[in-house]
């Protein structure tokens, strides 16, 4: 498999990137490099190497199938399943709904709103360092931890209770932010010092955006949405100051969509096409979307989005039958990973996989990992230029 590469100073811009990005080396039998290598000492250059695709699968609760963590090495094409539980003797706290890594000191969070905990886990080995109870720290403020994010050096946690929870670097409790019923997502702007967040709205109640400014101060702000904008569950990130993009789930049967966001222009609002998941990738400098729509009624289609041209094109002809998420290797994002179910069965009790592709939609591998997967992570080792 190719292998896919960027220089150190451009993997350290991108430290807080959402996935499982995990040092591979220690937990797929890879060498580790010594902190004290000669080579930094006289200035050579090292390069990232994706080594390891990290799948968190849900589970099925129904079914008593706890969540686990499957590890692809990506090199040697070998997979390790149920990792967790064999790193530490038991299974996972429960489902999990986000999962976040901070890449400098390779520590991972996962939010598990199911029973109000946060917890650290060790990105070389996988065990568990450290339970956070939101609730314990914010009362009932903290209830339904579900989506992380780093804003500068504070971890932020949406939760079900209509708040965003702001914790040091050091995990203590700083501030809750009230952001407003069924929120879905959020985004950090660091341009501009802002956190937005998505809300999927309810009956009478239109969806909408909402907004913490820090700027001089803290403010807040909302901004009532376009008829586009009908149930939002997620932001996309591109490496563009000014846009982004919102994923909409579909509703009572229709399809769902991706979202052209504009910072700038309030709320400058634009359907690109109906996409059921979506991740950023491409280019070098994130210039496409791939997308996954499954509400065609006859299998999904798999297409691509080139930002810079405005275009959509088919990106696999005949990709995964129940696909359940996607996602693109944060570094040259040259590799793109579908998981997916073995059978239309939404509470399968069987393992899913995980198909991995090049930029050209060439199946590059697919693996059997674990019951529902629905993350999809990416862990690199660094090597000399």
């Amino acid at each position: 498999m190719t292998r896919n590469r960027f220089k150190t100073v451009i993997y350290m811009k991108k430290l807080f990137t959402i996935g499982l990005l995990v040092a591979g080396s220690v937990l797929l039998g890879a060498c580790e490099k010594d902190s004290k290598d000669p080579d930094e000492e006289h200035g050579y250059e090292e390069e990232a190497v994706l080594d390891a695709i990290y799948v968190v699968n849900a589970g099925n609760a129904a079914a008593s199938i706890p969540a686990s963590i499957t590890v692809i090495n990506n090199r040697l094409h070998r997979v390790r399943r149920d990792l967790y539980r064999k790193q530490n003797g038991r299974d996972m706290e429960g489902t999990p709904a986000d999962v976040l890594a901070n890449s400098l000191d390779n520590r991972i969070f996962i939010a598990y709103p199911d029973k109000d905990i946060v917890e650290l886990i060790d990105g070389q080995t996988l065990k568990s360092l450290h339970k956070i109870s939101t609730t314990g720290l914010f009362g009932d403020k903290g209830k339904g931890p579900k989506k992380m994010i780093w804003h500068f050096s504070h971890l932020l946690v949406l939760t079900d209770a209509g708040y965003m929870l702001s914790l040091s670097n050091e995990l203590e409790a700083e501030t809750a932010y009230e952001v407003g019923p069924r929120s879905t997502a959020m985004i950090s702007l660091s341009r501009h010092n802002v956190i937005e967040v998505l809300h999927s709205g309810q009956g009478a109640e239109a969806p909408y955006l909402s907004g913490v400014r820090f700027t001089d101060g803290f403010s807040s702000y909302t901004m009532t949405s376009e008829e586009l904008l009908t149930n939002p569950v997620e932001y996309i990130h591109v490496y563009d100051q000014y846009a982004a993009f919102i994923l909409n789930a579909g509703n009572d049967g229709k399809a769902g969509s991706i979202i052209l966001r504009k910072w700038d222009e309030e709320p400058a609002l634009r359907k690109i096409a109906d996409a059921t998941f979506v991740c950023n990738g491409n280019d070098n400098n994130g210039n496409a979307l791939f997308m996954v729509n499954t509400s065609t009624g006859v299998k999904p289609t798999y297409s691509k989005y080139n930002i810079i041209t405005d275009a959509v094109s088919t990106f696999v002809e005949d990709g995964e039958k129940y696909p359940t998420a996607i996602a693109a290797d944060y570094a040259y994002r040259n590799t793109i990973c579908v998981t997916s179910r073995p059978s239309a069965n939404k509470n399968s009790t069987e393992n899913g996989h995980v198909t991995i592709y090049d930029l050209n939609g060439n199946i590059q591998g697919k693996y059997e990992v674990g019951v529902n997967p629905s993350f999809i992570g990416f862990g690199y080792v660094f090597e000399r230029k």
